[in-house]
């Protein structure tokens, strides 16, 4: 009688375990996809760890199988048992281009662990694996290269065309907001193209790194965001490129740069290594409780990311193409996150294939923590993923649906606020707040703003790059109007 496949396969290139039971392989299913020869086929990685599994996530997975890719699907093989015996997994599983791999090779579940990160403040702001995630992806990518997607992305293209000798960034839109670490400039042009030319795009002015006042998730201060501003209104906009913002959610790294992508991960770690030393000694709370460690708060791994992007960015900017040992290409927000993390109701209308998705360069659909967390709060759950593409070139901008509340004027009036050198009052003039999160404060904007006041003006930059946000503790409000950049801070 012949022995059964034994649950573990070494790989001859890579020495990677392939772990949980494999069935026996099946052909692929047919799809609309062309598939490809044996050695055509672009292999991606992707990593999924926690207590649960999404209904969505092998979905997500499947996409990638239909459009012509192999698909190795990192997993703690103890946390998706259970799933993997559920009669729907079963079809995927045959897959003869998914590959089960042993998560615990790149890094022991009991590391995975202390590199959990236990968030910021009382409310765990930002807890979860997502650090952990990042630094697993820079591990494995700078072990082995290749094509690194979020397991919550949906593939519609095929990604050969864009495995190349450079290494390939994704960038999601920039929407003019106070995010300045990873902004960068690109036009929006076919890809295809851009791969085989000179790399075409726009970095803001470099700032000398005293005057970068960081805040918790990697934005940085006031001096950054008014010469980020400057350079959107003045460069960026008359260039006709478009505002991005550097992302890490689709990664490829060619063999070159593998050594690049070693010394991020190596730098990663140290700094979570510090974290979970100060866990272990000190405890959660007190790690809670320090708001500034590590730096960058739950997105410290894409803070990492940004940083080290933007520096290889800068010495291309300085080198002549023959000086280059490595080189960087930014592609288009439209390419991999073409709808925005605050759009859900178009995110669910082109998963449920009620929106035609437009563009040739469209190769994925990131599906935004941001919109899914959108979804839950309200009772709704995600659509059934049917998304419909086309090569029809799409508007210039996609048109976010949420309707930004209006900011009628109002008389201005006086208040009496405590000065900051005693208890004598002194008085300002200040708009009241208008659709922010002072007006609902039952405390009052000078509460909220710890005593700070500002005058209020219409902007005069374009819709999309209308600034629009509240940050407890440290910011309110920007605007920049008339060249006039003003600030509420945190006088406390």
């Amino acid at each position: 009688m012949k022995a059964k496949k034994t649950s573990s396969k070494v790989c001859k290139d890579d020495n990677i375990v392939e772990v949980c039971p494999t069935p026996a392989r099946t052909k692929a299913r047919k799809t609309s996809a062309k598939v490809c020869k044996d050695d055509d086929i672009v292999e991606v990685n992707t990593l999924w760890i926690g207590k649960t599994l999404p209904e969505f996530v092998p979905l997500c997975l499947q996409s990638y199988l239909d459009t012509g890719h192999r698909v190795s699907w990192w997993v703690y093989a103890h946390e998706r048992k259970e799933d993997f015996a559920k009669p729907a997994m079963q079809e995927m599983l045959k897959h003869d281009q998914l590959r089960i791999r042993d998560a615990g090779t790149i890094f022991a579940f009991d590391v995975a662990q202390k590199f959990w990160f236990h968030g910021i403040g009382d409310n765990a702001q930002y807890a979860g694996w997502a650090v952990f995630s990042d630094l697993f992806r820079y591990e494995l990518l700078a072990r082995q290269g290749g094509w690194w997607v979020d397991g919550d992305s949906v593939s519609v293209r095929s990604l050969k065309d864009l495995t190349a000798d450079s290494i390939v960034v994704c960038t999601e839109r920039h929407r003019g907001d106070r995010r300045s670490t990873g902004a960068v400039a690109v036009p929006d042009q076919d890809i295809t193209e851009e791969l085989g030319a000179s790399a075409k795009f726009m970095i803001p002015p470099e700032v000398e790194e005293h005057d970068d006042e960081g805040t918790l998730d990697g934005n940085t201060g006031a001096k950054c965001l008014r010469i980020l501003h400057e350079w959107l209104r003045c460069t960026v906009l008359p260039a006709k490129y478009d505002p991005c913002l550097i992302t890490n959610s689709h990664i490829y790294v060619p063999a070159a740069a593998k050594e690049w992508m070693s010394e991020l991960a190596r730098d990663l770690r140290g700094v979570l290594e510090h974290y979970a030393e100060s866990v272990r000694k000190k405890g959660v709370a007190f790690v809670q409780r320090r708001k500034d460690f590590p730096r960058g708060g739950g997105l410290v791994g894409m803070v990492a990311f940004q940083k080290a992007i933007r520096t290889l960015l800068r010495n291309e900017l300085k080198l002549r193409s023959s000086e280059r040992t490595l080189s960087c290409h930014v592609v288009h927000w439209r390419v991999f996150n073409p709808i925005e993390a605050i759009d859900a109701a178009g995110m669910a209308d082109v998963l449920a294939g009620r929106e035609v998705l437009k563009g040739s360069s469209v190769r994925s659909l990131h599906i935004f923590r941001q919109v899914r967390d959108y979804w839950q709060e309200r009772g709704a759950r995600m659509p059934p993923l049917s998304v419909q593409v086309s090569d029809e070139t799409p508007t210039k901008h996609v048109s976010v649906k949420r309707e930004r509340t209006s900011r009628p004027e109002k008389p201005i009036e006086t208040r009496e606020v405590a000065s900051d050198g005693g208890p004598l009052l002194k008085r300002q003039r200040i708009r009241p707040l208008v659709g922010t999160a002072a007006e609902a404060s039952p405390l009052g904007a000078s509460t909220l703003l710890g005593g700070a006041v500002a005058s209020v003006k219409q902007p005069s930059l374009p819709s999309q790059l209308y600034l629009d946000w509240v940050v407890p503790d440290a910011w309110s409000e920007f605007y920049l109007a008339d060249g006039e950049f003003q600030t509420w801070i945190d006088q406390a």
